[in-house]
């Protein structure tokens, strides 16, 4: 985890509170098909696991269609919004799907590699 500067120390939540940064990290983020390195802040105590704001989606989402219910990614890859309670089907290994379509192993999250850093203190 690399040190905080007087740049990365502030991180407000929705609500407009202070978020207590302890540090940051880079990691390769998977969105479908599409991979990059994302430096993220790391915020203990968080309901889940990784946010990808807007300077991720101005960036790497060229299009987000919510009507139709996906985002699309740089290489053209479509991963549906899931709504909260809802799913999404994919098709079979063995059925044909609409080019640059996530599949339902693109389109999981999961964690690629576990590094646990020792505390400072």
């Amino acid at each position: 985890m690399a040190p905080l500067d007087a740049a990365t120390a502030q991180l407000f939540d929705v609500n407009g509170g202070l978020l207590p940064i302890t540090g940051t990290v880079t990691l390769t983020v998977r969105v479908g098909t599409y991979s990059t390195p994302v430096t993220c802040k790391v915020v203990r105590g968080m309901s889940v696991p990784l946010l990808l704001g807007t300077d991720y989606t101005d960036v790497h989402v060229p299009n987000i269609c919510g009507p139709k219910g996906y985002i699309q990614v740089l290489d053209g890859c479509k991963v549906p919004i899931l709504l909260r309670g809802k799913t999404v089907s994919y098709a079979k290994a063995d059925q044909p799907r609409k080019a640059g379509a996530a599949s339902e192993a693109d389109a999981k999250v999961r964690l690629a590699r576990g590094v646990v850093l020792p505390s400072r203190s």
